[in-house]
């Protein structure tokens, strides 16, 4: 009877937390624009000596928000996966 109790309980903190996951990952997805231009301006701040050139910036921004993306994007997957499994 406590072994029943126990998987019950497992059950539902794994789909908590594959929500909570899910939900992590819808936010990186939406937000990847904002936190690629941050992260961008944090690194363009700390590594440069005060100019560099557009397309740098650019190829910069580009590739800090396909990383959010992506992370976003597995973060959904695989938490949605879990959430609608169990």
């Amino acid at each position: 009877m406590m072994n029943s109790s126990f998987e019950k309980n497992k059950y539902f903190i794994l789909k908590i937390i594959s929500l909570i996951a899910a939900l992590i990952g819808v936010y990186y997805l939406l937000n990847s624009p904002e936190l690629g231009l941050k992260s961008t301006t944090i690194y363009m701040s700390n590594n440069t000596s005060g100019s560099i050139a557009t397309s740098t910036y650019s190829v910069f921004l580009e590739s800090s928000i396909i990383s959010y993306r992506i992370f976003g994007g597995i973060l959904t997957f695989v938490g949605g996966y879990f959430f609608l499994k169990h």
